[in-house]
């Protein structure tokens, strides 16, 4: 019998690419007796259980669409094995390969199965900026290719050039191994059209063998003649056609932005195509989903992802804003400081006017010698390139973005002055002039190892050996200008020869387009909304070979912004995989989105359908970590306002004396809320809104918690030579050492010191704890709400005006610097009275006040709505 069940569950897996499971065992049924059918479909069903389950990516699914039915590729995976053959030939890793296979089957099983009647999926799958994203949906591609699926749309940006890039890199990675068995209904030079397309019935009939594809871009004339052709074909040939729709930067065109309930065009005509198909799986990719988390859920035509949102994994060697910039510690981080690299320049404020105007209508000329830390990235870009040569990549592209802003006017004004800074230096290194050497060398000598990349193997040469390759280097760099203006001739184009090209331009290389081997970027490019800053980040990506090069120049705003959206960015995914723990669907929650002081998180239209946000402090531990170090006056109110508290605290409550300083125990909340009302939190400081915590806090004791509170002042335990402080009510504390983080908020006149809480701290009331005893930061909020049940916990941290950073951290932390010593400030919540109601509700900013940059739309863009 054993064998018997082994050979029905082996058919009943042959059978899965071409029926759906209740196909497959009525088939089986007629040749075998019920028991033996039900174990083998049980045997699959747990192989498919493992795609269903695959971990990572982190993934929030409903429990619609078709019960388990993919098992993963085999053997016979024609197209996905092909794929896979093309991946390795390109020396991707292993475990790259491996996290993609895992990645791509896991979406396809939350497909339907193609051989199903009638069905309509909506997905989302969230990358990173410059990620991959686009090997993801081929790897779909193909592997829905190879389960069934028919049809093959590819929506894919709103500009030709994009369009182009993403049409031949399929014909060349998904086609080009089995062309005959794939009719493409686009091609490079063409979009869809009538004259290219052919009859929808003759393509499209479940006899013929063939796949079609077609890449459109989100234009409505495409995508009209797109919907009109699907609309010529019979119900009976779309009734047995199982179509896949990939949305290449689903959050940018295909959402509804349109004012007082309407629907605006391209997103209309997207819910006419889905609505027209009976066979139809929505999947929409982008590293910025803001928007698409506020798509109305009620609409089950709208393109909400209410069956699943996948979070994909971060490959290897990938370099992400969290990696280049840092982000704010979260919970669950741990003690690991995420600070980024040591690859950011600034542009001092006084450049900025010199380098885009103050509007479209301001006169602006180009003056490089009143840049000089353009010069200097330009010349650096010169310098890494030869460093790229001297390693043996002289056979791959090299790339410098300079983009400072969407006025393609501003563009053309930099390319003569580019060129003949170009023309003058290579004369001045082909000439041996020393001042100029000089300059490159320590140039070179500054940055050669600044940047210290884990297990790197490559050489770091002198600039003598560099020297006599900078001529050539030189003489091959060419300055193009890339907007829409720009003629076919004169566009960016990767061919066949390696080219060094300095690239000025604005929105046409903002989202989606690949810069090839980009090294220096210079962005001076202003926005007001999370999505659109951050797909503007083109020096994000994969960079194999050479990992210490890249540098990007930035104001400190800037750099400050993209600090801010890692956090952000990590959180969703935070989101995901907690509710993936918890299953919970899409439909249920959404993943949060963090407000910003200064920042829009998308355009206010596309957040017509955002409610308010709930956010609990339930188990939580915050803290402050950016200071006004430069203004006496705010640090001095703080101090005082901590005094204050320690004095009141001292003279009602329980006085422990301990190592690090006082604690106070069963000290009043009316203290507590005096303290909050007093003390100033930094305006980026988004976790201590003054308003949200006070009314927590009254929430919590309208039920009985939070009444009484433990405060602590905690200072350096061992060795005095930072001297101490008066902390008020008689007691005095060590000052601890708090280094900030480099170059973040220096012209906004703030110090980010990334963390000041120690993951051990949270305990630290809990009476007799073992202060050496580990833990992890969840477990250890855990124990100390059940050890202290119902009280919070305040912390104050005095920190050292100086704070110098530890040597080993001198590449990502500079001295604080401080006018006066900082008093820090930590709250740590024990578990809500209220149960799952223990939160506090607040509306998003308001910041429709700011008024956004104009968008730089592209040609035909612009066309078309003439």
């Amino acid at each position: 019998m054993e064998d018997e069940i082994e050979w029905v569950a082996e058919t009943y897996r042959g059978l899965l690419g071409r029926k759906s499971p209740e196909q497959i065992r009525a088939h089986l049924l007629r040749q075998y007796d019920s028991t033996i059918v039900d174990e083998s479909a049980r045997r699959v069903g747990a192989e498919i259980d493992r795609i269903r389950n695959l971990y990572p990516p982190p993934t929030m699914k409903g429990e619609g669409g078709s019960p388990g039915w993919y098992l993963g590729p085999g053997p016979d995976s024609r197209y996905w094995n092909a794929y896979k053959r093309l991946l390795q030939s390109k020396e991707w890793e292993s475990s790259d390969i491996e996290d993609l296979d895992n990645a791509s089957s896991k979406i396809i099983s939350l497909l339907d199965h193609p051989g199903t009647g009638a069905f309509s999926r909506r997905g989302l799958v969230l990358g990173y900026v410059q990620s991959g994203k686009t090997a993801n949906f081929t790897a779909v591609i193909a592997k829905a290719a190879d389960a069934g699926y028919k049809m093959f749309v590819v929506l894919s940006g709103l500009t030709n050039k994009l369009r182009r890039q993403t049409q031949e890199r399929l014909e060349d990675e998904l086609r080009g191994p089995h062309a005959s068995e794939w009719v493409s209904l686009t091609a490079p030079d063409n979009d869809f059209s009538r004259g290219y397309a052919q009859n929808a019935d003759a393509l499209l009939n479940p006899r013929t063998n063939q796949k079609a594809l077609c890449v459109v871009k989100k234009n409505a004339c495409r995508l009209r003649l797109l919907r009109d052709w699907f609309r010529a074909a019979s119900r009976t040939t779309l009734a047995t056609c199982p179509v896949l729709i990939i949305d290449d930067e689903a959050d940018q065109a295909s959402l509804n932005a349109a004012r007082s309930g309407g629907t605006s065009r391209i997103n209309g005509l997207l819910k006419e195509i889905l609505e027209g198909l009976q066979k139809a799986a929505y999947i929409g990719y982008t590293a910025t989903p803001f928007a698409n988390v506020f798509v109305d859920p009620s609409d089950p035509v709208d393109l909400y992802p209410r069956d699943f949102v996948v979070d994909l994994p971060r490959p290897n060697q990938y370099f992400g804003p969290e990696t280049i910039f840092g982000r704010d510690r979260l919970e669950g981080d741990g003690t690991v400081e995420s600070a980024g690299l040591d690859v950011i320049r600034t542009i001092p404020l006084e450049e900025v006017p010199n380098l885009r105007p103050q509007s479209r209508t301001s006169a602006f000329e180009f003056d490089l010698a009143r840049c000089p830390s353009l010069q200097r990235a330009i010349e650096y870009f010169w310098i890494a390139t030869a460093v790229r040569w001297y390693r043996g990549q002289r056979q791959k592209h090299s790339s410098m973005l300079i983009h400072s802003t969407q006025y393609v006017s501003v563009h053309q004004k930099f390319q003569k002055p580019l060129q003949r800074f170009a023309r003058e230096t290579e004369a001045a290194v082909s000439a041996g002039d020393r001042t100029v050497l000089q300059r490159l060398e320590a140039l070179w000598n500054d940055e050669a190892r600044r940047v210290d990349i884990q297990g790197r193997e490559h050489a770091i040469p002198t600039f003598d050996e560099l020297r006599p390759l900078l001529p050539e280097v030189l003489r091959e760099c060419a300055v193009i200008i890339e907007n829409y203006q720009t003629i076919e001739e004169e566009r960016l184009v990767y061919g066949d020869k390696p080219g060094v090209f300095l690239v000025v331009g604005g929105s046409v290389l903002a989202r989606g387009l690949t810069l090839e081997g980009l090294v220096t970027s210079v962005f001076l490019r202003t926005s007001n909304a999370y999505d659109t800053l951050l797909q503007m980040g083109r020096w994000f990506g994969y960079r194999r070979g050479y990992e210490d090069l890249p540098r990007v120049w930035m104001t400190d705003e800037l750099r400050g912004y993209f600090y801010d959206l890692a956090t952000v960015e990590q959180e969703i995914r935070n989101d995901i995989q907690r509710y993936e723990r918890e299953t919970i669907t899409p439909l249920q929650f959404a993943p949060r989105i963090r407000t910003h002081p200064q920042l829009m998180i998308t355009s206010r239209l596309k957040m017509q359908h955002a409610v308010e946000c709930e956010v609990s402090y339930s188990l939580q531990a915050i803290q402050t970590t950016m200071f006004c170090h430069k203004d006496p006056l705010w640090l001095g109110r703080n101090l005082g306002a901590a005094r204050d508290l320690v004095s009141r605290a001292s003279a009602g409550g329980r006085i422990e004396e301990m190592p690090q300083g006082r604690l106070c125990r069963d000290v009043p909340v009316a203290e507590i809320e005096r303290f909050l009302s007093a003390y100033e939190v930094h305006e980026r400081s988004d976790q201590f809104r003054r308003d949200a915590l006070l009314d927590y806090v009254q929430a919590e004791n309208a039920a009985g918690g939070l009444l009484k509170w433990n405060v602590a002042v905690m200072g350096q335990e061992r060795g005095t030579e930072l001297g101490d402080i008066d902390t008020g009510g008689g007691s005095r504390a060590n000052l601890i050492r708090r280094s900030r983080l480099k170059g973040i908020g220096v012209d906004e006149g703030y110090a980010n010191i990334g963390a000041l809480m120690s993951t051990p701290d949270v305990v630290h009331d809990v009476p007799g704890r073992d202060s050496s005893k580990g833990g992890g930061r969840e477990d250890l909020l855990e124990e100390r709400s059940r050890a202290v049940p119902g009280h919070g916990l305040l912390i104050l941290y005095p920190i050292h005006r100086v704070s110098k950073p530890d040597a080993r951290r001198g590449d990502v932390r500079e001295p604080l610097d401080a006018v006066d010593d900082i008093m820090g400030m930590a709250l740590v919540f024990p578990k809500t009275k209220r149960g799952t109601q223990g939160a506090v509700k607040y509306m998003t900013a308001d910041l429709t006040v700011l008024q956004p940059e104009e968008e730089e739309l592209p040609q035909e863009v612009l066309e078309e709505a003439q």
